[in-house]
């Protein structure tokens, strides 16, 4: 039987997403914990193994800088297993922090090393835009789009999606008066619509990548594409497992 290697974790929208890794970087299962205790940890793995967390780090590290550090910290995690902390990213102006999105921009920059541009990620928390250039991030911008849409309980499929967008994209300031008119279409087009109206400057002109996985992803993907754009698509997951596999090397785990 195939044993757990290492674990890989991230940020969740309440508390940690935890995977459970082969040495060759398969994933055995996933789960979740509220913390990282080194008891809902060894739980998970049923032993305990080395632990790799994206945005972890007590001490964020400040733009402009590459996504990872050159060494990734080991603490004692209660005394039982190692954990090798990644430090988030922190902006002062505008402020911004990361939660986990570093880490998955690390895996996408291992794979694609002469990238220079805009990277957007949705995520659960929020979308972060992220000016790259020379393998480091610049500065970026979040956006609290993912918790409204969470927020107006809808997860609306992609009809009526690009009048929604062109809608409130052309009119950003009537965003909170097209949500409140259902008959005014698919509530992420509105959302996504004023997000890449505050978000021009950063797109505008740019080569995009849209890092994420599934329907958040690909309403972004759509957006961009709207506005004359071919963006790159990147798995979130697999660019975040990348990320971590990286740290986990760095660390001499």
């Amino acid at each position: 039987m195939t044993q757990t290697n290492w674990i890989a974790a991230a940020p969740a929208p309440t508390g940690w997403a935890l995977r459970a890794m082969t040495t060759d970087g398969g994933v055995l299962r996933e789960g979740h914990a509220a913390a990282l205790s080194a008891q809902a940890l060894d739980s998970f793995a049923g032993a305990s193994v080395p632990v790799v967390a994206a945005g972890a780090g007590a001490a964020p590290r400040a733009l402009p800088c590459a996504p990872l550090g050159d060494t990734i910290a080991l603490d004692d995690l209660d005394g039982v297993a190692r954990l090798a902390a990644i430090p988030p990213l922190a902006q002062q102006s505008p402020g911004a922090r990361t939660a986990g999105e570093e880490t998955a921009i690390a895996g996408f920059l291992s794979l694609n090393k002469d990238f220079d541009g805009v990277l957007c990620l949705p995520c659960p928390v929020q979308t972060l835009w992220a000016h790259i250039s020379a393998e480091e991030v610049v500065s970026m911008q979040p956006f609290a789009t993912p918790r409204l849409a969470a927020a107006l309980g809808t997860d609306a499929p992609l009809a009526d999606f690009d009048a929604a967008l062109s809608d409130t994209l052309s009119r950003p300031e009537r965003l909170a008066a097209h949500l409140a008119d259902p008959a005014r279409g698919c509530p992420w087009g509105h959302l996504i619509g004023a997000e890449l109206a505050a978000a021009r400057p950063w797109w505008l002109g740019q080569q995009v990548a849209v890092i994420g996985t599934g329907t958040v992803a690909a309403h972004y993907t759509r957006a961009i594409g709207t506005q004359g754009l071919a963006p790159v698509q990147a798995d979130g997951t697999a660019m975040l497992l990348k990320g971590l596999a990286e740290a986990k090397r760095r660390a001499g785990l």
